[in-house]
């Protein structure tokens, strides 16, 4: 502030006046006493040692505060340094205008303009007169009046002063800082040190109240802090930094008394105060109350907006010329699509236009009444329905309009809601088409379409029943039951009056009487569709099908059926006998055969010997291929489910297989994954009729080379509890053409089917191969170049073991010593059997039936039994029943052995349910029945433990 002036050479003439008289001091004296102009006079020390009244009245403040003292005391204390020098400069005559800034308790500020004059006093000291260059109004009248005002008002008024925070300000721009804002928020701390620098020097007590304070507490620095009113300091240090001189500000407050209240605050820069500090005067209102009741009135409004938005259907409201003046989401999606374009105050036309703009085909309401005039002109509500495209898609709305209202009557518009019935309309028409084509249906029905009413036992049906059901001439009303068979009429009667069913219904059959007396069965449908308070039926509605034409040819099937199973059971028999039949004499021959193998014969008589054994084999086969054939062929395979040894079965058939192939130096291979477990569950027999066919064909189709047998596990396969096994068979022989791949699983197919084939063979092996691995869930696939070879690959699956069932062995391996009792009633394999078990070592004793068995297991003990299962008097499955069952004491478990011509799976399970031990078929190879006897426990025990085994059979 600059506070030196130029002299000014324009005074008035009473300035003129008092320069003239001030060399003359005493004089000067009395006369600024008395003038109405502001002046003072300061000693060579620059102390103030008079001033007049007006002088007192500018600056108010009384005599005694003044005298003595340094001029800069009349002055704000941040101007008390300015003042100071240019009183000295004006003490050394340098400067002879001074121009000081005053302020009263008004809370206005005036820089005066003083004029100097030296001279000296009474004394002769010299002294410093200074007085105003223009006379001024009593400022103290006009600053009572002003704080009346403000104490008075009843609005909050305070006033804060803002020197020290602006220049605060001034410093920290000054350092670099220019966003205040982010600068403060940032630094909390900060911005409450600049809080304490806004003081409030005076404030009403309205304010106080609104503080919930007094005036004192108000005058605490750290008022706003206290106050929580961060938010509005923040603000008026930016309006400070800003240059703008008003305010405009929402805070949050919390009252010394600790209530949150928020309030309004006007602030504004208070003028004339530019030279004396700056001071900014604040109106707060308090708008808590009018926050809350904005803030109900907008919850309410928003709950209203959401619970119309969130309809499904359409609402809204449009003013007198149809023009929207609310709108749902729902109207405004799927039927305006205004997007985001507003609805306020434009008409359907207008959205329709639009549509069509954009491309959209749109004939909404188009051609339907004008509902909005008929509601307007009528006054009434009304139910439209209102059809037509929007966005080319057809909608149907239901639609309710009516007169809108308010309080005082006037009509303002309507009010309308529309519910999407497009698809309740498809429904409606669907259901009509429904009931004209139930309709055409029931007519076209030769079915009794009827209806039972429970509580008055009625019958009701269609006209299908005259004649059959004796329709009443009075009504449709029948009396079927009246016609049936008593006991049909009495269970009928139960299903209808208890809902036997419930929501499925029943269904019977019945036998109905018609008019001419002849019998009808009837297939009768019913379902309760109403019940009582009670939950007891009252109407059951169905439908009656005469099915006596079914019935006879049901009958006619049924006996068909029984005929063909008769038949088949007759060719079961058959072939069991045949088996046993050709089996039997086979069993001679070729027990006898391999006797002779061990007598000492020229090489003549061994050669013979074994052409013959060969030719017994060869018609073996034969004889199994055409029985297994015929037998897959009338009944499906059925197969065991019994833990079994694979990898040990594939070893039986190779070793089985060996000899003929090393006559044909065939080298035969075997490669087994390590994956192949050590037990799985299965039809072993099953499994070895497949490997004996496969490698028996690879070995009679290669005239020398290898025979490869593969098995593996597939893992990755195969289902939870169960593992597909790969066997592949491959070989190097003559190989099969291409064109007649696809013919080698067909029955009796050969390659060579001339008179000079070279290979024999009934042709029926591939094909009861393919039958069994189909039975076995698996498939079968061939791969051939003539002359190169063929390999066949097919899939198994069996059941998996996790561990070794306890009890199970690898056999007893007895050895010789053996005492077996053969019952036999042929003679033949009588001698055959018993010559074999000599050969082996072992004790045979001989019975030609069952009753001789009997008395000779009561006479002696014997370690097993060997026994043909087809005897007259007492077959060998009634002796086995007979020995379980304790006829002969002591043998009841005791191993007994069947030999048999019952080949078949199911056969041999049923030997195994009732109590046969193991089984050999006929003919007997004596290799098979060493085998089979070390599976034997010496002592005549050991049954028990034999059928613990995974594979109780030997072969």
């Amino acid at each position: 502030m600059e506070m030196r002036t130029p002299k000014n050479p324009g005074e008035g003439l009473a300035h003129q006046s008092l320069l003239r008289l001030a060399p003359g001091g005493p004089i000067l004296g009395p006369v600024l006493s008395a003038i109405r102009i502001p002046a003072f006079t300061l000693d060579s020390d620059g102390l103030v040692v008079f001033m007049n009244d007006p002088f007192l009245d500018l600056v108010l403040r009384p005599a005694a505060d003044l005298l003595g003292k340094p001029l800069s005391v009349v002055v704000p204390a941040i101007h008390a340094p300015l003042v100071a020098r240019a009183a000295a400069d004006i003490l050394a005559g340098t400067c002879d205008d001074l121009l000081l800034p005053v302020s009263g308790q008004g809370g206005t500020a005036l820089p005066v303009r003083f004029r100097t004059v030296h001279a000296v006093d009474a004394e002769g000291a010299p002294v410093c007169h200074a007085f105003a260059t223009h006379a001024l109004p009593r400022r103290h009248d006009e600053s009572l009046r002003y704080a009346e005002l403000f104490h008075l008002c009843p609005v909050p008024l305070w006033q804060q002063d803002v020197t020290e925070a602006q220049q605060a300000i001034d410093t920290l721009r000054t350092s670099g800082v220019h966003d205040l804002r982010a600068y403060f928020e940032a630094h909390p701390h900060v911005l409450a040190e600049f809080a304490r620098r806004i003081r409030i020097v005076d404030a009403n007590e309205t304010a106080s109240g609104l503080f919930a304070g007094c005036r004192e507490d108000l005058l605490d620095p750290d008022l706003f802090m206290r106050l929580g009113m961060r938010q509005f300091v923040m603000e008026l240090l930016v309006m400070l930094a800003s240059g703008a001189d008003r305010l405009s500000v929402e805070a949050a407050c919390r009252a010394l008394d600790g209530g949150e209240r928020a309030l309004q605050i006007e602030a504004r820069l208070m003028p004339g105060f530019g030279l004396t500090g700056m001071r900014v005067i604040a109106c707060g209102t308090d708008i808590t109350e009018r926050n809350r009741s904005q803030a109900a009135l907008a919850d309410f409004r928003n709950l209203v907006e959401a619970m119309s938005d969130n309809m499904i259907d359409m609402l809204w409201a449009k003013d007198t010329e149809c023009r929207y003046i609310f709108a749902n989401r729902a109207i405004r999606e799927n039927l305006l699509h205004s997007d985001d374009e507003r609805v306020l105050g434009r008409t359907d036309l207008h959205f329709a236009e639009r549509q069509r703009r954009l491309g959209h085909e749109h004939t909404f309401g188009e051609l339907c009444i004008d509902s909005d005039r008929v509601v307007l002109q009528t006054r009434t509500s009304g139910r439209f329905r209102e059809d037509g495209k929007v966005q080319g898609r057809y909608l149907m709305l239901d639609v309710q309009k009516s007169p809108l209202y308010d309080r005082q009557g006037k009509l303002l518009g309507t009010v309308g809601t529309g519910r999407d019935i497009t698809l309740l309309k498809a429904q409606e028409d669907a259901l009509l088409r429904s009931q004209q084509l139930l309709k055409w249906t029931v007519e076209a029905s030769t079915d009794t379409i009827w209806q039972y009413d429970v509580v008055h036992d009625r019958f009701l049906c269609n006209n299908r029943c005259p004649g059959l059901l004796a329709l009443s001439d009075a009504e449709d009303e029948c009396h079927c039951r009246h016609r049936a068979d008593p006991a049909d009429a009495e269970l009928l009667l139960h299903n209808l009056r208890n809902g036997q069913g419930g929501d499925k219904g029943f269904s019977m059959e019945l036998r109905l009487r018609d008019d001419e007396g002849v019998w009808h069965w009837m297939y009768c449908r019913g379902k309760v569709v109403e019940y009582d308070e009670e939950g007891r039926p009252t109407l059951v509605v169905g439908a009656n099908t005469d099915i006596t034409e079914r019935k006879r040819f049901e009958t006619e099937l049924r006996q068909a059926r029984d005929d063909a199973e008769a038949a088949n059971k007759a060719k079961s028999i058959f072939l069991a006998n045949m088996s046993h039949e050709i089996r039997t004499p086979l069993n001679g021959v070729l027990g006898m055969l391999q006797l002779l193998e061990d007598a000492p014969l020229t090489s003549d008589q061994q050669e013979l010997l074994h052409v013959a054994s060969q030719s017994s084999r060869n018609l073996l086969t034969v004889i199994n291929d055409i029985l297994d054939f015929t037998r897959l062929g009338s009944v499906a395979p059925s197969f065991a489910s019994d833990p079994f040894d694979a990898a040990g079965a594939l070893y039986t058939v190779r070793d089985t297989l060996a000899t003929g192939a090393k006559d044909k130096d065939i080298r035969i291979e075997t490669d087994i994954s390590p994956n192949v477990p050590p037990l799985l569950i299965g039809d072993v027999t099953r499994f070895r009729q497949i490997l004996f066919n496969l490698v028996g064909n690879a070995v009679k189709f290669t005239q020398q080379g290898t025979v490869r047998i593969s098995l593996h596990g597939l893992e990755r396969h195969s289902p939870a509890g169960a593992l597909r096994m790969l066997l592949m068979v491959e070989d190097s022989g003559i190989g099969i053409p291409q064109d007649m791949l696809g013919n080698v699983f067909e029955p009796f197919f050969q390659v060579d089917g001339s008179y000079r084939r070279r290979y024999p063979g009934t042709g029926l092996g591939l094909g009861i191969v393919r039958s069994l691995v189909h039975g076995m869930g698996g498939t079968i696939a061939i791969d051939s170049e003539e002359g190169a070879g063929t390999t066949i690959a097919c899939t198994l699956m069996f059941g998996r073991i996790e561990k070794t069932p306890e009890g199970v062995t690898e056999g007893f391996e007895t050895g010789a010593g053996l005492k077996v009792l053969v019952v036999e009633d042929d003679h033949i394999s009588r001698v055959a059997a018993s010559r074999m078990l000599e050969r082996l070592g072992h004790y045979p004793v001989v019975a030609s039936s069952a009753v001789e068995g009997i008395a000779m297991l009561r006479q002696q003990t014997f370690d097993c039994v060997l026994m043909d299962i087809q005897m007259p008097e007492m077959d060998g499955l009634e002796l086995t029943e007979a020995l379980r069952s304790g006829l002969v004491p002591g043998v009841e478990d005791i191993p007994v052995l069947a030999l048999t011509a019952h080949v078949l799976t199911e056969e041999r399970r049923d030997f195994m349910s009732r109590g046969i031990s193991g089984y050999l078929a006929k003919p007997l190879e004596m290799d098979i029945l060493a085998k089979a006897l070390t599976q034997i426990p010496p002592g005549g025990k050991g049954h028990a433990a034999i059928i613990a085994r995974a594979d109780t059979s030997p072969i």
